[in-house]
């Protein structure tokens, strides 16, 4: 086996594992408000109670999460419907991005802290 054919074979290896690795590293948690604008469409994942649930279109599956900790609040955007009764706090792990010019998460995983 050529040398140019190994070379090609551990770097293919090498940025599978990296693939792997990279979906399976979750954020830090960090206190809503310290989340500014530098990290718009970055992974960040907060902790906090449940203030309100918004459904702003009947029949969809669209959801709008009020999350408060002690510092701030924020809108976590759900594109799945769940029930949230009996549950006042969660973990929250999203992309940041703004909204008219607020910035708020789209939930990638939502845990129950109860």
């Amino acid at each position: 086996m050529s040398l140019l054919k190994i070379s090609l074979i551990i770097s293919l290896l090498g940025i599978l594992v990296l693939l792997i690795i990279s979906n399976e590293i979750e954020p830090k948690l960090i206190k809503i408000k310290n989340i500014d604008d530098t990290m718009i469409y970055k992974n960040v994942k907060i902790s906090g109670e449940l203030i309100k649930v918004t459904k702003p279109t009947k029949g969809s599956d669209f959801q709008i999460l009020t999350i408060n900790d002690s510092t701030a609040s924020i809108q976590v955007i759900l594109n799945s419907k769940q029930n949230f009764q009996n549950i006042t706090n969660l973990i929250i792990i999203g992309k940041v991005q703004e909204y008219k010019s607020k910035l708020q998460l789209n939930a990638e995983k939502i845990m129950s802290q109860n």
